[in-house]
């Protein structure tokens, strides 16, 4: 967990950068982290595989996804940037 962040924290925005293979709504379609929902460790863990699975499926075998989180006093933005590297 990031230092002075609460789980209980509700995410105010998630971000997705660095994508030209699979949009951002496809990106986002199925993702646990929504705007309102509570920060998670576990929950933003999970993305990070949920999204790596998707490259991986599409033939991306080398995606990165890096998450940049900035708290604020009213919550979490979070962003997911994406380096798709070459296809398979």
């Amino acid at each position: 967990m990031l230092p002075g962040l609460s789980e209980a924290a509700p995410i105010r925005a998630v971000r997705y950068s660095g994508f030209e293979a699979i949009s951002a709504a496809e990106l986002a379609r199925r993702s646990p982290l929504r705007a309102g929902a509570e920060y998670s460790d576990s929950l933003v863990s999970f993305e990070v595989a949920r999204v790596d699975s998707l490259y991986f499926s599409n033939g991306f075998v080398g995606a990165r996804i890096r998450v940049d989180t900035s708290m604020s006093a009213d919550g979490v933005d979070l962003r997911l940037s994406i380096e798709e590297g070459e296809p398979a």
